[in-house]
Formats: C-alpha cells, structure tokens, sequence
C-alpha cells in the first residue's frame, strides 16, 4: 500500500487517543516525512509515538508484527528497486 506519509505526518492530531494514529505517525517519521529534523530525532519521535499508541491499548505483541511489517516493505521497496 503506498502511503503519502508527509501528508500523514500533517494531518496528525497530537490529542488523538487512537493507537492506529500514533502508529502510522511513526511510520511516517520513520519514512522520513516530517520538517526538516534529523533521522535521529524524526526516530526519537517514532519511538515515543509507538510508546504512546501502546499507552493507548496497543500491545507489545501489535507493536512488533507492525514494525516487522515495515521492515518487510522496506525491504520489498529496496529489492523492487535493485531489481532482485
């Protein structure tokens, strides 16, 4: 599924009570979308999205299969473009 991730990192709420919010904001930080912080902050804000959606009601079982589904698209998107 490809995500317009700045305009997901625009759109955020920072008073959203639903997990689902929080995670995919962090997917966007991780995606790079965001102004101009750097990798290392725009990660720190990931971490404490995903650490705010589990104060939310995710679960650290949720959290992992969503982060190894990143990785998966990630990698997927790096293969597609090397052609492997």
């Amino acid at each position: 599924m490809s995500e317009n991730w700045q305009q997901v990192w625009q759109l955020h709420d920072p008073a959203s009570e639903n997990p689902e919010h929080w995670i995919r904001y962090a997917r966007a930080l991780v995606t790079g979308a965001g102004d101009a912080a750097s990798e290392s902050d725009r990660q720190q804000q990931a971490a404490m999205a995903l650490l705010h959606a589990q104060s939310l009601g995710t679960d650290k079982e949720q959290l992992q299969s969503q982060l190894e589904g990143w990785l998966q698209e990630d990698l997927e998107t790096a293969m597609t473009a090397l052609n492997i």
